[in-house]
């Protein structure tokens, strides 16, 4: 397992979300559910948190997560999804999907390009964060961070 990296500006106050070493340490190795339709957003986004010591479990929509959802050998940690799939899916159904699976939800971050307000009111709950892409590498580790955090 690969830790994550823990510099300086991770852990102390640079105007930042910091988090204590050993929060950091212990989200090394977290599972994540990545769903994303564009292929390059895909790919950067599953390559950048897997530098980040992540298990990235990445799906192209939600039918390839159903297929994938009976194999799954554990409940994930985090789910990021991209708030419109195409097709008329959304990214907050794969959150029924894991329910429905596993009896619960992982927190979650849901990114979106839409800036018509109907995925801040999708996403209500205090476990699920609304990022607008483009995300900023930092935002999206520092919210990563935030929700593998939470009590559970």
């Amino acid at each position: 397992m690969r830790h994550l990296r823990a510099s300086r500006s991770m852990v102390s106050d640079h105007g930042q979300k910091s988090f204590p070493v050993d929060m950091i340490v212990m989200a090394a190795g977290a599972q994540i559910v990545l769903i994303e339709d564009e292929p390059v957003v895909c790919r950067a986004l599953q390559r950048y948190l897997s530098l980040d010591g992540y298990e990235v479990l990445a799906f192209d929509s939600l039918a390839a997560l159903d297929a994938a959802l009976a194999a799954f050998a554990r409940f994930p940690d985090l789910l990021i999804a991209d708030f419109h799939l195409g097709a008329g899916e959304r990214g907050i159904d794969a959150m029924e999907r894991l329910e429905a699976r596993f009896g619960a939800c992982p927190p979650a971050i849901i990114l979106t390009g839409d800036i018509t307000g109907l995925p801040a009111v999708s996403c209500g709950d205090r476990t699920v964060r609304l990022l607008n892409k483009p995300v900023a590498g930092r935002e999206l580790s520092a919210t990563v961070q935030e929700l593998l955090a939470m009590p559970r």
